[in-house]
């Protein structure tokens, strides 16, 4: 679906966050936008004040990041100010914002300058989804009055391929995220940088092979006729590349 207010911002790695329930969401289409008036949690003035507030996004000198127009506009209200006449700006909008968290194409990640390692990086992986509507991977975990939602800025696959255990039959991967599953042989495909990946998670998420699990796979690599073929626990592999 197209969204001519959000699709611009998404574009450039903003996203408005709006509560609605026990979750955030980005306010795509018109019929959501319309239906925060009849939710009760902010009023029948909120979608005007939203559409403003993302037409003021459109304009040059936002930040990559999240933004949470629904805290400001009950602050606004809280303190007796209009909030269809006051002007978003970034300065105001500071106690409302997120720092961008983006995954590069090296893989690494992190949250504006500050990396992202450790137990803090295992749990957001433990917590990672794909919106199937935004097309973009998304953190997603339970706090204790809300579900907090943040969306990512990435230049590579979050999931990657860290370890391959040739042993079983399929071959094991071993993921980023701790987690193990076998290898979807069918789903392996290069990149015209011959760059490794596959489909993982039942949701069909794809990972990239890091350095040393492409070199596990790609070591017997054969090229007959254009086509590509690898070995792996016995079993000739045709694997595809995409430019």
């Amino acid at each position: 679906m197209v969204d001519t207010l959000l699709d611009p911002l998404i574009r450039r790695w903003v996203f408005p966050m709006v509560k609605t329930g026990r979750t955030f969401v980005v306010p795509v289409g018109e019929a959501l936008r319309a239906g925060l008036a009849t939710s009760g949690e902010y009023g029948e003035r909120f979608p005007g004040f939203l559409e403003r507030f993302l037409r003021a996004l459109a304009e040059p000198g936002w930040a990559p990041g999240s933004y949470y127009p629904g805290g400001w506009y009950r602050r606004l209200t809280g303190e007796g100010a209009d909030p269809l006449l006051t002007e978003p700006t970034p300065e105001a909008l500071r106690p409302f914002y997120r720092d961008e968290l983006l995954v590069d194409a090296a893989g690494k990640w992190r949250l504006g300058r500050q990396p992202i390692r450790g137990r803090v990086l295992r749990f957001f992986l433990q917590n990672l989804e794909f919106d199937p509507e935004l097309q973009l991977y998304r953190v997603h975990y339970p706090l204790e009055e809300v579900d907090e939602v943040q969306y990512i800025h990435h230049e590579s696959p979050p999931l990657r391929v860290e370890r391959l255990d040739e042993g079983t039959e399929p071959p094991c991967l071993r993921l980023n995220d701790g987690s193990e599953e076998p290898l979807a042989t069918g789903t392996l495909r290069l990149d015209g940088r011959e760059r490794l990946y596959c489909t993982v998670r039942a949701a069909g998420l794809t990972a990239e092979f890091s350095e040393q699990a492409r070199w596990q796979v790609l070591s017997s690599l054969e090229e007959e006729h254009g086509r590509f073929f690898v070995t792996l626990g016995g079993r000739r592999v045709e694997i595809p590349v995409n430019d």
